[in-house]
């Protein structure tokens, strides 16, 4: 199975959600969260703290992201993400 596109899988959940679509989303986000995680997580006993504050981001990103206004999910999803562990710390 060929990887679809990020913003695809996005809007196919917005319209019809899915587990299914859901699960795909995490696992092509997963490596830019995991990345994001190492370059704002200074304490290394809190990592694991800071990639499930991620990937809770990541559930209230895709609520809020609307995909008429012609943004990347990516881009929203690391100003979500970012805004969420610094609220953290």
């Amino acid at each position: 199975m060929a990887k679809r596109d990020l913003d695809e899988l996005v809007a196919e959940y917005k319209q019809e959600p899915c587990e299914k679509t859901i699960n795909e989303i995490f696992s092509v986000m997963e490596p830019y969260i995991q990345y994001w995680c190492q370059t704002q997580c200074y304490l290394p006993w809190e990592k694991e703290d800071i990639l499930q504050v991620a990937r809770i981001a990541v559930l209230g990103a895709i609520d809020r992201f609307d995909t008429e206004k012609g943004i990347r999910f990516k881009t929203f999803a690391y100003k979500t993400i970012s805004g969420k562990i610094l609220n953290y710390y």
